[in-house]
């Protein structure tokens, strides 16, 4: 529980300090999409988060899931590192997403995309 607590310390600072950057910047420089992006990378973020997982959604602390949680992808929208390789583009479209098993359907179906021909 402490480990929990201290892993939901961090990413409160990172919505922060992110907040009051993206606050600077659309003032400042009246950009509007930082905040677009911003408001929709946040709540990828949270979906993604191991706690939110674990404790909003009901999984089991095993697998990539279990503690202590490995750091994240340097890449936006990477797999992290040492993730198995998923089944092509459909693989990596319809599973293994944070809503899977919620009964609301995956994008890619399980089906493989097939190109040409």
């Amino acid at each position: 529980m402490e480990y929990d607590l201290q892993q939901l310390g961090k990413t409160q600072m990172n919505f922060k300090v992110s907040a009051i950057l993206v606050f600077v910047m659309h003032v400042l420089r009246s950009w509007h999409s930082t905040l677009i992006y911003s408001s929709t990378s946040s709540l990828v973020d949270i979906l993604y988060h191991p706690l939110f997982q674990i404790h909003i959604l009901g999984r089991k602390p095993e697998g990539p899931l279990a503690r202590p949680f490995k750091a994240a992808s340097p890449l936006p929208f990477g797999p992290p590192p040492g993730a198995p390789a998923s089944g092509g583009l459909a693989g990596a479209m319809g599973g293994g997403g944070p809503l899977d098993g919620l009964g609301l359907g995956g994008m890619g179906g399980g089906k493989e995309l097939e190109f040409g021909q």
